[in-house]
């Protein structure tokens, strides 16, 4: 897929960061510590079949990745609010009733966010990716009003009400315009060719049935798997989000609709992620092939698996396989333009002969 040169390119959900899940949450600590309402998704509601008779289409506009503010503002604790409690619990930093840290890994590795939000991505891999990439999270909002690339979010029936039941949704990722949007409704982005099937923009890859809406907020039902893709200095480090959850809340659809407090939560293979972050790495600079400074960093990815691939915290007996990731987003209206051509798979940095970029 075709992606800015920013630190990430990723598809979103939303939630309000007030949200309230479950009553308490048990303690980090493996015992019963102060209780805290868990940020979980919403349920679905009982109520009318969505019956809107336009397609909304809705552009992300706004990224955050955990390390500002949704105004923008620097905060190396904002990832506390961006996600959702995925295991059931809260987690402390040294809790030790949960699946096992790596071997050497950061006793805080396993602490929630607010209300037990599961974001180890956040808490812990921004650094590295920050590393190798300073001004990456800094040019999102660049790339994005420059329309190198946006995620569109497609609803074929969503009509105007605060309760809405079997919601058809998809997922498209945007590649480069020609020109900067406009963030009108007028913009139409052109829809990279990997996501869809047999370049028919009507046959998405990822797609929603059972999403719905409730109390004006959308989300993406049950639980599913979807791709992201994070950019080292424009090199692609693709992913799977595994049980991933999107919800945003919706304004003004009758009219002029747009999106806020949109998150995105889920789980990462630690492996596919380890595997991605060293090609990444790789073409973003080629002298990261090998030697201990790669290491080094993947390392630290390695260490920052927080949770099971299942979404369960799993139990001492078990070494943890997964790493939790909630990020956040703004939508406004759009229009889905052509599919673009399909890009060719970039040389291997590594291999015997290859030339690569340097950072």
């Amino acid at each position: 897929m075709a992606c800015a040169a920013s630190a990430l390119c990723v598809a979103g959900c939303g939630q309000d960061g007030s949200r309230e899940g479950s009553e308490s949450a048990t303690g980090g600590d493996g015992g019963a510590g102060p209780t805290e309402p868990l940020r979980e998704p919403p349920s679905p509601p009982d109520g009318p079949v969505a019956d809107g008779t336009v397609i909304t289409v809705l552009a992300v506009t706004e990224l955050f990745i955990g390390d500002t503010d949704r105004d923008g503002t620097l905060d190396p604790e904002a990832w506390r609010e961006l996600g959702y409690d995925l295991d059931g619990r809260l987690s402390g930093a040294s809790d030790g009733n949960q699946c096992a840290r790596l071997e050497g890994a950061d006793p805080g590795v396993t602490e929630d966010g607010a209300g037990g939000i599961d974001n180890s991505f956040g808490r812990n891999l921004l650094t590295v990716i920050r590393l190798i990439d300073p001004r990456g999270s800094e040019n999102i909002a660049g790339q994005i009003e420059a329309g190198r690339f946006s995620y569109l979010f497609r609803f074929d029936n969503l009509g105007t009400g605060p309760v809405q039941t079997d919601v058809d949704a998809a997922l498209y990722l945007a590649t480069a315009r020609d020109d900067p949007p406009l963030f009108d409704g007028t913009d139409a982005w052109p829809v990279d060719f990997d996501s869809v099937i047999d370049g028919d923009v009507e046959s998405p890859r990822i797609v929603f049935p059972t999403s719905f809406v409730t109390n004006g907020t959308w989300a993406s039902g049950a639980r599913t798997d979807f791709e992201l893709i994070v950019t080292i200095g424009g090199a692609e480090m693709p992913f799977n989000v595994l049980g991933g959850v999107i919800t945003m809340d919706l304004v003004g659809l009758d009219s002029d609709p747009t999106a806020t407090n949109g998150v995105i939560a889920g789980v990462v293979d630690t492996e596919q992620l380890v595997s991605e972050f060293r090609r990444a790495a790789a073409q973003y600079d080629s002298s990261l092939c090998s030697g201990p400074i790669i290491e080094g960093l993947v390392a630290t990815v390695r260490e920052s698996a927080d949770i099971m691939l299942d979404g369960t915290a799993g139990d001492p007996s078990e070494t943890c396989n997964g790493i939790s990731i909630g990020l956040g987003f703004n939508a406004s209206a759009a229009m889905l333009g052509e599919v673009a051509p399909a890009d060719p798979e970039p040389p291997d940095p590594c291999a015997a002969g290859a030339g690569g970029s340097t950072g």
